[in-house]
């Protein structure tokens, strides 16, 4: 008898992990999505009052460098914080052409299988996956696989936005120092 086919032990422990895979990959879609809407209302305010207030930074030394730094680096940011918090639609559409080979009822917890069939036909692949453990577990591995994907992209992009902002400022406040050195 199959390991997973007995309701012992691993058969528990299996689904407590599955339980808890899954609450932490949304915990950390959460924090994703905080850290990114911390830098899209951060930069967006940045740009708007360097654009509100552009004729007196630059009537300071080094004014329009100061203005063209903040600018760019909170423009990067910004962008790159607007993709991490996207909805990633069209990426998962494009994976699905990759899991073109598995059978419907091996991938119908990647959401897009729920396109290509008509409600009758999805019902009958939801009753073989709910009478099959193992089409169970293909799909949540499948699912999990590239929810973490995602999510690591994410994460690149939240970090990069961070970075381009900790240059920019870094840069801004060393041209601003520089820009009062020199006056003196």
């Amino acid at each position: 008898m199959e390991l997973f086919e007995t309701k012992k032990e691993p058969r528990k422990t299996f689904q407590t992990f599955l339980r808890n895979q899954n609450k932490s990959l949304l915990s950390l879609y959460n924090v994703a999505d905080k850290k990114s809407a911390i830098m899209i209302r951060i930069n967006s305010t940045i740009v708007s009052a360097v654009v509100i207030f552009y004729k007196t930074i630059f009537e300071l030394q080094y004014g329009n460098i100061i203005c063209l730094i903040l600018i760019i680096s909170c423009l990067t940011s910004l962008l790159l914080a607007l993709n991490a918090s996207r909805p990633k639609t069209f990426d998962n559409l494009l994976k699905a052409n990759k899991n073109k080979g598995l059978k419907q009822e091996e991938r119908l917890f990647l959401n897009t299988v729920s396109r290509e069939v008509d409600y009758e036909e999805y019902e009958k692949v939801y009753d073989k996956i709910l009478r099959s453990q193992e089409l169970q577990i293909k799909n949540l591995t499948l699912a999990s696989y590239q929810i973490e994907r995602n999510l690591q992209n994410t994460y690149i992009n939240i970090e990069l936005s961070y970075l381009a902002f900790m240059i920019g400022f870094a840069l801004t406040g060393i041209t601003f120092i520089i820009s009062n050195c020199t006056v003196s």
